[in-house]
């Protein structure tokens, strides 16, 4: 089950996702101005000062006596971060999480203490977004996995061709050493070691001191390295960013050091693709050996029920228990196909799209019947990442879609239509982020 991202995601609710958050902040997400993704593997990756976005009503922030101020945006840093996501789905099938402002440096500071970071208050609620998202994030890490790493991207032009490390001299990577040395970050099967046999300039070299730097430009990594949470703040040379291909090159490269270090920590297993493993294993028989169904073996309601859903998009709304004085929220979701295991057993192969994600993920789910109408249905569901207590009932009828979802004790309703998709699903038409 580890690697359901969430049937949820797919028919219900981005509100279940978020979970209790969802009640307790119901302004519209274009007034957020930070990118929160959860993710399905023990790494965060954060980008603070990539945004362009300004904060409506807040001026540009100005050098105070004593205060230092840097509003120069970190070119590239926010698409490196989607990037490199991308290219972690590729190689093991899994996301890491991510938390990547849009708001420009130049109002909002997000590397700092709250007290240094704005001079005007209408930042404070961005500032309180991002943290909220990574507080809740490296929380999720911990539950699920024990241990975990978060990676702060920043752009430096010191030194335009190196990829400089900050760890506060081992202060914020005190688990992993515990763990495994500094072998864990600089030896082959550690992100920097990685980075380094692929060719790129580190600074510092392998054992030297980081510099003072580190100690005071650092707060995120500084802040959220504890009770298990790993954090290295990467601040990269302009150069190594100068065009396209280059940023995508950088984005694989750190993807390579993600993944050696997540199998030598043994959070992902060695050798293969094991969501790939899951789909295969999955599909082509259950447990008990059964082949999965041909249209020829489905009944007449059955048939229907495929023809509906395959190439589709669900295009409604979701509502949160508590939060009735607000409209509700859109939710958008696009189904590639439904297949039928066994018994009740189907697996439903959708597209999840929401900020910057846009993944196939096949779910096995169950499909019960009330006379002609099927019903889709979860109980208490985990989601790794995310925790436990996920319930949905979705209902399907002609060209509508209705039921109800649960996150523990945060629930609401989803209703919609039940269109048919401009082009194939399974195609990644994606934007670039």
């Amino acid at each position: 089950m580890e690697r359901l991202h969430t049937w949820l995601i797919v028919v219900a609710v981005a509100a279940a996702m978020r979970g209790p958050a969802a009640a307790a902040d119901e302004r519209p997400q274009a007034d957020r101005l930070i990118v929160a993704e959860a993710g399905t593997i023990p790494v965060l990756l954060t980008a603070p000062h990539g945004g362009r976005r300004e904060i409506p009503g807040v001026i540009s922030r100005t050098e105070r006596p004593g205060e230092r101020v840097n509003t120069k945006r970190d070119e590239e840093t926010s698409r490196l971060a989607f990037l490199t996501a991308d290219a972690i789905q590729e190689r093991i099938g899994k996301r890491p999480y991510l938390v990547v402002a849009e708001f420009s440096r130049k109002s909002l500071d997000a590397n700092r203490p709250e007290a240094t970071a704005y001079q005007q208050a209408g930042a404070a609620a961005s500032y309180r977004d991002y943290h909220d998202a990574i507080a809740r994030f490296t929380q999720a890490i911990r539950d699920e996995w024990k241990h975990g790493l978060l990676i702060d991207l920043h752009a430096q032009w010191q030194y335009p061709d190196t990829v400089m490390r900050g760890t506060r001299d081992g202060q914020t990577i005190r688990g992993l050493i515990g763990r495994r040395g500094w072998d864990g970050l600089l030896g082959p099967d550690g992100v920097m070691g990685t980075l380094a046999a692929e060719g790129l300039t580190l600074y510092p070299p392998a054992g030297a001191s980081e510099g003072n730097w580190t100690h005071v430009g650092s707060y995120t990594v500084a802040h959220y390295s504890r009770d298990g949470i790993d954090g290295v703040q990467l601040e990269i040379g302009s150069e190594l960013c100068d065009s396209e291909e280059d940023v995508r090159q950088l984005a694989r490269q750190l993807a390579v050091g993600i993944e050696r270090h997540l199998r030598a920590e043994g959070q992902i297993a060695n050798g293969g693709n094991e969501e790939q493993k899951f789909e295969t294993s999955f599909v082509a028989a259950d447990e008990e050996g059964r082949a999965t169904t041909t249209s020829a073996d489905l009944t007449e309601a059955e048939q229907a029920f495929v023809k509906l859903l395959t190439n589709s998009v669900l295009v409604g709304r979701f509502s949160v228990d508590g939060a009735e004085g607000t409209d509700p929220k859109p939710e958008r979701y696009t189904i590639s196909k439904v297949t039928k295991v066994g018994g009740d057993d189907w697996i439903v192969e959708a597209r999840i799209t929401y900020g910057q994600v846009d993944i196939p993920v096949p779910v096995p789910v169950k499909v019960n019947w009330a006379g002609d109408t099927p019903v889709i249905s979860l109980t208490n569901l985990k989601i790794p990442g995310l925790g436990d207590g996920f319930t949905t009932r979705v209902l399907f009828y002609e060209d509508r879609y209705a039921g109800s979802w649960y996150h523990g004790k945060v629930g609401g309703h989803m209703w919609g239509k039940i269109e048919q998709a401009s082009e194939p699903a399974g195609k990644n038409s994606r934007k670039k982020p």
